[in-house]
């Protein structure tokens, strides 16, 4: 026996798990990835490593956060939803340049070193590539430059 509306209610349970989570999303494997890569590259990280890779993961998204506000003086005024699903629909590019960019630095540096640095490049190049890949739904989608 079908429950009424099952499909309608599981289309906009999709469209609640998606809608404000897909960004996050995204990060969350770069963070994955960035820890294995660097633990493959140097070694398993010690819980000062661990603190050094938070340290620049932090850094990161403080720097961007700083920058993109003006000095935490500017609105910041968001996309429709669907726009954001647009634009992180191509999110294997960002994710995927931002591990490349922590297995370079894991290539590069090692010790904590290597945990800070590679935690905050994959941050940086992760947001900063999100920011394009949004910014071209944007002009692509309709409904885009519209909060």
């Amino acid at each position: 026996m079908a429950r009424d509306g099952f499909l309608e209610h599981y289309v906009l349970g999709l469209h609640s798990s998606t809608k404000h989570n897909s960004t996050a999303y995204g990060y969350s494997v770069v963070a994955g990835a960035t820890i294995a890569a660097v633990t493959k590259v140097d070694k398993a990280p010690s819980l000062l490593d661990v603190f050094m890779f938070i340290v620049g993961a932090s850094a990161g998204f403080a720097l961007i956060n700083a920058t993109a506000t003006r000095g935490y003086q500017a609105e910041m005024p968001s996309e429709p939803p669907e726009v954001v699903a647009l634009g992180t629909t191509f999110s294997m590019v960002s994710i995927s340049a931002a591990a490349g960019a922590a297995i370079g630095v894991a290539y590069a540096l090692s010790g904590w070193l290597a945990w800070v640095v590679a935690s905050f490049a994959a941050t940086l190049v992760y947001v900063l590539l999100v920011g394009l890949e949004l910014g071209l739904a944007a002009r692509a989608h309709p409904r885009g430059g519209r909060s």
